[in-house]
């Protein structure tokens, strides 16, 4: 149990330090230096939409795997690779604050990589984590994430601030050849090779959860996603996902415009928010779920999540003091861990193990897809009500997800289908 949640905190802690740079220090660095939201949203949108297509990562991964080094690690080894080559033009490119549109297909092309390799760790999570060690993992990938995101968030801003965002990418494709050696020097079950040329052979449980044909696999899909709990799933996750794209966009703009934070102190915050949620996540919130159940505690996280924007409308007098994001910054990451780890775990209790990779991508790429919509409509809704009516129609779409998720049941699952023991 400890190697497998040492693994996964691991994965997700190097995953976390390229989503920072994006997600968080580079949109902030934007808003510092005078972008609009409709540009900071299209850059947001072009980091997210490989994230959103992630589904096709994992429907080749369940279908093309080499067996023999276990079904995920080969294209996790190859995933790493390829972020670290991607990282490297990005540094060579040296984008500048107004090249917004090389900076927007860097985003894409390195968090294409990403993706690839989240897939990858999502289906081994769900392969190798039993039933009732899932929210406990899920704490430990989202406090990887989040701390890994944390630190990547710091660590950018400050390299942005003070040597330029080439540095910031060389720097995150150090910590990638990091994780690149760890992964060549683990293996995901006993017997298994090291690498292609070495001795070792596929173990009886990866042969059992494999899936040699192509009808099969779209088949197995088709029928774990339209179970009435999976539907319910996707809606709270693209609503969701909806709400985190507008904060994703807005909370640095007020954040620049009215509290007078610099870029660097801002991603900071952001940073040492996103510590404490993860360490929170592995320590406090995945015990907590796992005793509540995850219905009541995503539906908590979902719900205070949601209200952030609320209570951001009503702090309207106080933005110009910085004590106010603190507290907010604070309440919204550790919220969103709290409601992260339920929906992961639902998620992975409603795939079907033999194409795991695949529907617990598509579950999240419907998170992802509500992002994307937020960087689309966030410019329009600026225009036509201003950073109010952004935080508010977050609001609104964050408990409309938090309605959808209550109403999960256990009836008509896919791993109830495939496991008789499932409870």
């Amino acid at each position: 149990m400890l190697l497998r949640f040492a693994a996964l905190f691991v994965l997700h802690f190097v995953q976390g330090f390229p989503y920072g740079l994006f997600f968080y220090a580079i949109p902030t660095w934007l808003a510092a230096n005078g972008v609009s939201a409709g540009l900071i949203g299209g850059f947001v949108s072009a980091a997210t939409l490989p994230w959103m297509l992630k589904f096709f990562a994992g429907f080749i991964m369940d279908r093309v795997s080499f067996l023999a080094m276990g079904k995920r690690r080969a294209w996790l080894i190859s995933s790493q690779i390829l972020l670290a080559i991607t990282l490297l033009i990005s540094a060579w490119s040296a984008p500048g604050v107004s090249d917004i549109l090389l900076l927007s297909v860097l985003a894409f092309s390195v968090n294409f990589a990403a993706a690839f390799q989240d897939a990858a760790i999502s289906g081994l999570a769900v392969d190798l984590v039993p039933k009732d060690e899932r929210a406990r993992a899920n704490g430990f990938v989202l406090a990887g994430e989040g701390i890994g995101t944390a630190i990547g968030t710091i660590l950018s801003a400050i390299v942005i601030a003070r040597v330029g965002l080439s540095a910031a990418f060389l720097i995150m494709m150090t910590f990638i050849l990091v994780t690149l050696t760890f992964l060549i020097l683990t293996r995901e079950r006993p017997g298994e090779r090291l690498l292609p040329w070495t001795p070792g052979a596929a173990s009886a449980q990866t042969l059992a959860h494999s899936v040699d044909a192509w009808r099969p696999l779209i088949t197995s899909i088709w029928r774990a996603m339209a179970t009435p709990n999976s539907v319910r799933l996707v809606v709270a996750m693209t609503l969701n996902g909806l709400t985190l794209g507008l904060y994703t966009v807005i909370a640095p703009i007020i954040a620049t415009k009215f509290g007078r934070w610099s870029d660097e102190s801002f991603s900071a915050l952001n940073g040492l928010a996103g510590l404490v949620a993860g360490v929170a996540g592995m320590v406090a919130f995945g015990i907590a779920v796992d005793r509540v159940g995850t219905k009541w505690g995503g539906s908590i996280g979902l719900f205070a999540y949601a209200c952030i924007g609320v209570v951001f409308i009503a702090a309207a007098p106080l933005w110009y003091a910085q004590a106010t994001f603190v507290v907010l910054v604070f309440a919204a990451f550790l919220s969103s861990t709290l409601a992260y780890i339920a929906l992961y775990a639902t998620a992975m209790r409603l795939c079907d193990l033999r194409v795991a990779a695949t529907q617990f991508a598509i579950f999240l790429a419907f998170a992802n897809f509500g992002t994307i919509l937020a960087g689309g409509i966030v410019g329009w809704l600026d225009a036509l009500g201003g950073t109010t009516l952004i935080l508010a129609v977050a609001s609104v779409f964050g408990l409309m997800g938090t309605i959808a998720f209550w109403y999960i049941g256990t009836e008509g699952d896919a791993a109830a289908e495939q496991d008789p023991s499932f409870e």
